[in-house]
């Protein structure tokens, strides 16, 4: 049985974070293969969930504010 997951994004951020701190070792980027992964499982946790803004902050691009 799968429970509901309420999900906010201040959450999101903190998830997207985490992924754009990891290391890229010998110019191997994973960051984008993480964040997709995680983008696909969060996407059923809220229906406002925005894969693209999820996705570029977790490969760097600032996400602090709702705008960003």
């Amino acid at each position: 049985m799968t429970k509901s997951v309420s999900m906010q994004h201040r959450h999101y951020v903190l998830i997207a974070e985490a992924i754009a701190s990891l290391p890229v070792y010998r110019g191997n980027d994973c960051r984008i293969a993480v964040a997709n992964h995680f983008a696909d499982k969060l996407a059923n946790t809220n229906p406002r969930f925005d894969r693209g803004r999820f996705i570029a902050c977790a490969i760097g691009a600032p996400c602090t504010g709702r705008d960003a």
